[in-house]
């Protein structure tokens, strides 16, 4: 077993090379006027913190998003967001880490640590022992299966969400999020998104086809020309994020 020591790196930044564009949050045609006007409200506080935020009436928001019909009564306009695709964010990210000398061991399952006076010494994989200064655990909802091996407990649930991804053509060129389905919508290099719910269950990728459906009416409430497709639909996918405590109660 060897053993090695991991370099040490300051990233100071990564290349832009993908698509940037805003954020829209769109209010639909049944969305309640007290609904309304908490949005309304939000988009008002997050101007006042210096955010570029403007609301859009329909007839705003149909300039802006010309090439698709959307059924809603407005948006709030983020000017101040941005998104990329993120295969190809990661792909750079790889690439500048690699050429910045950072070794990336693949398929390296950590299998235990060595403490001492309190400090993580190494860790041991099932191929060598790596050494370092600082360790980061980084490990998303996975992270409670490490910390358990050092004695600690840090209190994680998984939440599981669902995407389905189109590659017709749909007209979509802003980001979305439609207000009251909280459905994300994006579009990326080759194809749109759209994301959404968060499900509370045990590290797994099985799929609730309720959700996936929901995902799908509500795309086609708000955007009545697009219907996602059976075949679509079955492929759709889900990611884990590592919900806090606080999470739950914030």
């Amino acid at each position: 077993m060897s053993s090695q020591r991991i370099p040490e790196i300051k990233i100071e930044k990564v290349k832009k090379s993908t698509k940037i564009a805003v954020v829209t949050a769109i209010w639909n045609q049944d969305l309640t006027d007290k609904m309304l006007e908490e949005e309304i409200d939000s988009a008002e506080i997050a101007k006042n913190t210096g955010l570029n935020v403007t609301t859009l009436s329909l007839s705003d928001l149909k300039k802006t998003e010309p090439n698709v019909t959307i059924n809603a009564k407005g948006a709030g306009y983020y000017k101040c967001d941005s998104h990329s695709t993120p295969s190809e964010f990661m792909e750079e990210m790889k690439a500048y880490l690699i050429s910045s000398g950072v070794q990336i061991f693949k398929n390296e399952k950590v299998e235990d640590f060595e403490v001492s006076e309190g400090k993580i010494i190494t860790i041991k994989t099932k191929g060598q022992i790596l050494k370092a200064d600082e360790f980061v655990l980084a490990a998303g909802c996975w992270s409670s299966f490490l910390t358990k091996k050092l004695g600690l407990n840090i209190l994680l649930q998984a939440g599981k969400g669902y995407r389905i991804n189109t590659e017709n053509e749909t007209g979509i060129s802003i980001p979305a999020i439609l207000a009251e389905k909280k459905v994300a919508v994006t579009p990326m290099n080759g194809f749109t998104r759209f994301a959404g719910t968060m499900e509370i269950a045990e590290i797994n990728n099985k799929l609730n086809g309720v959700r996936v459906d929901a995902i799908a009416n509500a795309v086609s409430q708000y955007y009545p020309e697009i219907e996602l497709s059976k075949e679509e639909k079955e492929n759709a996918s889900s990611g884990l994020r590592p919900l806090s405590f606080d999470d739950f109660t914030g």
